[in-house]
Formats: C-alpha cells, sequence, structure tokens
C-alpha cells in the first residue's frame, strides 16, 4: 500500500485523448482557431463536433459566440431563441484561467486553461478542447523546445506491440484423451495416419482406375458407405450364385443314382 496518498495526480481517459485528437487531425484550421481577444488574452475557439451543428468557424460566427458570451443579443439573429441556441451550441472557447487555483491540477494541462461552458470541464478539471488547445501551443513552439508527453499523437501511440502470431485457433480436443506430442511420429495404422491419408484422397494411379471404372473421384476414403454397400451387395450375389449352382449340381446326383 502507498505510504502517502496524492490527489494531484490525474488520469487523461484514452477516449477524451483520441477525441482532441479528431479536433486537430487532419484538418486544424477548420476546427480550431487562435486569436487575441481584449481583457482575456489568446482565446481558442474550437468548433463543436455535434453531427447537427451546421455552423462554421468564419469571423461572423466567432462574433456573435462572443457577444452572447458578453450577454449582448448577437447580431443576425433578430432575437430569436432558436437561433441563438444554435450559436450557443456551435462552439467551446478555451483560455487561460484568471488565477491558477481555480483549475485543478491536471499534467495534461500545463497552462492552466479552462474551457468557458463545458460540462465535461466543470465535472473534472479537463476536457478534450483543453488538450487540443495544448497541442496547438505546443505545436507553436520551435521544435527542440516542444514537449511529446503534450503531443496528441504521441499520448494514442500504442505502448507495446502484440507479438502473437496470427492464424487460426486451434480446435478443441475432446477431454480424457492423450494428445499426440509435437515432433512425434505416429504409426502408420494409427488413426491420425488414417485420417491424413483419408483427406489426401486418392494417389493418381488409383484415381485413373477409378476414372476407368467410372466411380466418383474427389478427395474421400477409397471405402466410402456407397462402395462399402456395392461390395456388400456383389458378395451376396456370388454367394447366392454359388449356392444355386451347388443346389443345381446336388439334383443333377440324385437323378443319376436313380
Amino acid at each position: 500500500m502507498a505510504k502517502k496518498l496524492r490527489f494531484d495526480v490525474q488520469h487523461t481517459a484514452p477516449i477524451r485523448v483520441k477525441r482532441a485528437l479528431a479536433i486537430v487531425y487532419p484538418n486544424p484550421n477548420k476546427r480550431i482557431r487562435k486569436m487575441q481577444v481584449k481583457k482575456e488574452g489568446e482565446v481558442y475557439f474550437i468548433l463543436s463536433q455535434d453531427p447537427t451543428n451546421k455552423v462554421t468557424l468564419t469571423d461572423k460566427s466567432i462574433s456573435q459566440y462572443t457577444q452572447m458570451c458578453d450577454g449582448v443579443v448577437p447580431s443576425g439573429t433578430q432575437g430569436k431563441y432558436s437561433e441563438m441556441l444554435k450559436i450557443k451550441k456551435s462552439m467551446h472557447k478555451v483560455r487561460k484561467a484568471k488565477k491558477a487555483t481555480m483549475v485543478a491540477r491536471d499534467p495534461a494541462n500545463p497552462d492552466c486553461l479552462e474551457c468557458v461552458i463545458c460540462p465535461v470541464f466543470a465535472k473534472t478539471g479537463g476536457c478534450k478542447h483543453t488538450l487540443a488547445a495544448v497541442h496547438m501551443n505546443e505545436q507553436s513552439k520551435p521544435l527542440e523546445n516542444r514537449k511529446k508527453r503534450f503531443n496528441l499523437k504521441y499520448m494514442c501511440r500504442a505502448l507495446g506491440k502484440n507479438t502473437r502470431k496470427k492464424g487460426r485457433l486451434a480446435k478443441t480436443t475432446p477431454a480424457l484423451v492423450p494428445q499426440p506430442k509435437k515432433g512425434a511420429v505416429q504409426e502408420r495404422g494409427g488413426a491420425l495416419a488414417m485420417a491424413l491419408e483419408q483427406a489426401k484422397g486418392p494417389d493418381p494411379a488409383t484415381r485413373a482406375g477409378m476414372q476407368t471404372l467410372g466411380l466418383q473421384t474427389g478427395k474421400f476414403n477409397l471405402y466410402t458407405k456407397s462402395t462399402k454397400l456395392k461390395e456388400r451387395q456383389a458378395t451376396q450375389k456370388s454367394v447366392l450364385a454359388l449356392h444355386a449352382a451347388t443346389n443345381k449340381e446336388i439334383a443333377k446326383e440324385q437323378v443319376n443314382s436313380m
């Protein structure tokens, strides 16, 4: 058990990192924009990923959103509640917190960014929007000053590779049956050898003979049910013919003796 409990280390959910990566890649200019706003400094405007959102990230939509945040009726909406609701749900605003103590400590948020009117950020102290903003802020730095731990692609990378060979899984074998060891040589009369011979089918010479006889060819055992039935019928006919011949000879001897 740990001697000291730490509550300042938080875990970033992988699904949150993947959603943030969908904001930044492949074209971040359509979904995220960095601007200078009075009294707030650098602000990131991030377009909502809701499929019903039809608003694009333009200067007009950003100005309407900032008017909404300031408590002013945005221009072009005529004061309609439905139009203002669309603008409110169209994007998110990420800015630097006025006080660092207002944001929960998170290793994935070193700049103490806050997402305005985001329910996920209000509950957990972090969201996909802050991750995307930290990533873009890190990418704007020189290459030698960038840190991999804030790169979303690096965060989504798998820790290890699966070394298991791909292929079909082995079939389950019946219980209480001794299994052959790997590499062990089975006797020719064993069940495994017979099964292998049946799977291979007849050799070319036997197949040619079967074709001349008009029998069915293919990968099957020579002694199938149909061939066994034919052999049984042939033996029965020969036995009946032999009995009939012997009966005729016995009758002839009886006639001659009389």
